[in-house]
């Protein structure tokens, strides 16, 4: 295996780096390769990596290699059937409401104390992170939160204090992420980083 290594002694030494050079860095990705992403356009694009890399070129012993890429295409023909009948749903016009794809695809949630299956309706964004205000089906406000770690057990904690609103529901979702529902955020909560007048 051939790696290209950068010496930070100048920026003149890049330059000088011969094309010979960067052939024989690349040489370890040899055949072909394919990976999978999604892309949404609403105000602009918002693209999403949905999976790594997968090289096409596998010997018929890497089993676990040849499973791997065989999920990805499993998962990109149904994907693909089920956005075609969206598509031919949408144009028949049988569906009459498509999410708001400005929000994230998740719209319900397993209430965490009665175990059912509970629908809301985003809002609004509350920040720049992935943290929006949704309404319940019995008009509840929640806060809606999507974070690759989140402690759960350290919520429930901080809620039994008071230090943070009440948990409602707790999911893990596609892509290593979490789906936090709580109560919505009110004026009796303060952000950590700016404590209020009584602390």
């Amino acid at each position: 295996m051939h790696l290209l290594v950068f010496l930070p002694s100048s920026y003149i030494s890049l330059v000088h780096l011969s094309i010979h050079h960067i052939m024989q860095g690349l040489k370890c990705a040899k055949g072909a390769h394919i990976g999978f992403a999604g892309t949404v356009y609403t105000d602009g694009p918002s693209a999403e990596v949905l999976s790594v890399m997968l090289p096409l070129c596998v010997p018929e012993t890497d089993v676990e290699l040849r499973t791997l890429a065989t999920c990805h295409f499993i998962a990109l023909k149904k994907a693909v059937f089920s956005l075609s009948q969206c598509y031919n749903q949408k144009s028949s016009g049988s569906l009459h409401s498509l999410p708001e794809i400005q929000y994230p695809f998740k719209s319900s949630f397993t209430a965490l104390h009665t175990s059912m299956e509970c629908c809301f309706e985003y809002l609004s964004p509350i920040s720049g992170a992935l943290v929006f205000l949704a309404k319940t089906e019995n008009n509840k406000k929640v806060c809606v939160k999507f974070a690759h770690q989140y402690s759960m057990e350290a919520h429930l904690i901080c809620a039994s204090m008071g230090f943070a609103p009440a948990l409602k529901g707790f999911k893990r979702v596609a892509g290593g992420w979490h789906m936090i529902v709580m109560d919505a955020i009110t004026d009796r909560f303060s952000h950590v980083d700016k404590p209020s007048v009584l602390l």
